[in-house]
């Protein structure tokens, strides 16, 4: 009677492949989440040692080897890395993130979580794998944790292919994400000196993110589009 995808990207891609449309369900926020209507006031200081939060599995190699890529990049500028999830030291260390600049920042529900990332972190990391065999599902699935990213209203660096979901998403709302396209660290390492530099910038971000995490994540309007797919609307 119905048939949910995730994002736009998978609606199209089963439309084309099964010539049946879809409804496009996006992930959605806790309705217990703050909403919260500016950034949070750290980021507007740029003499404090730079932190970029990550939260969610690392189910790629690629994930790995971009939080890699970037603990590295933040060593250099004195930055730390932040790692939310079903990690310890010890499962950091078996994937080679045994890293000064890495720190396990542990399980929360998103009502913690979104309160720690606005009163420890400068800005907050979504990888989309590289990995020419994680291309499809790169390209169909959407990443759940922009419902918390946005709501933390911190600048949000995207780096992926083109083709994802996330930097297609991002180009759509360009305001919203800094997008690194290019596989080679050097790309990733001018964007985060950029974002560590520029306050206005944080800020600038920040600010778009809690606007557009409304628009797209919001419970009242997922619970909105569900009904209506029951009621047969």
């Amino acid at each position: 009677k119905s048939r949910l995808c995730v994002s736009p990207y998978m609606e199209h891609t089963y439309r084309q492949r099964y010539g049946a449309e879809g409804t496009v369900l996006y992930p959605a926020r806790s309705s217990e989440l703050a909403d919260f209507t500016t950034p949070p006031e750290r980021i507007k200081v740029s003499d404090n040692s730079f932190a970029v939060g990550f939260a969610g599995s690392l189910f790629t190699r690629d994930y790995v080897r971009q939080l890699k890529c970037l603990a590295e990049v933040l060593a250099e500028i004195g930055g730390q890395l932040v790692i939310y999830g079903p990690y310890n030291a010890e499962s950091l260390a078996r994937m080679g993130l045994n890293l000064p600049s890495v720190h396990a920042g542990g399980m929360h529900p998103s009502t913690d979580l979104v309160r720690q990332f606005r009163a420890r972190m400068d800005a907050l990391f979504l990888p989309m794998s590289f990995a020419p065999e994680d291309a499809l599902a790169m390209s169909l699935n959407f990443p759940s944790k922009l419902t918390d990213y946005t709501a933390a209203g911190l600048p949000i660096l995207v780096w992926g292919p083109k083709g994802s979901s996330a930097v297609r998403w991002a180009e759509t709302e360009p305001s919203a994400a800094m997008v690194v396209t290019d596989p080679s660290p050097d790309a990733l390492r001018a964007c985060v000196e950029k974002l560590r530099n520029e306050s206005e910038l944080r800020w600038r971000l920040g600010r778009a993110a809690l606007e557009v995490g409304r628009k797209y994540f919001g419970a009242a309007q997922a619970q909105e589009v569900f009904e209506n797919c029951l009621k047969g609307g």
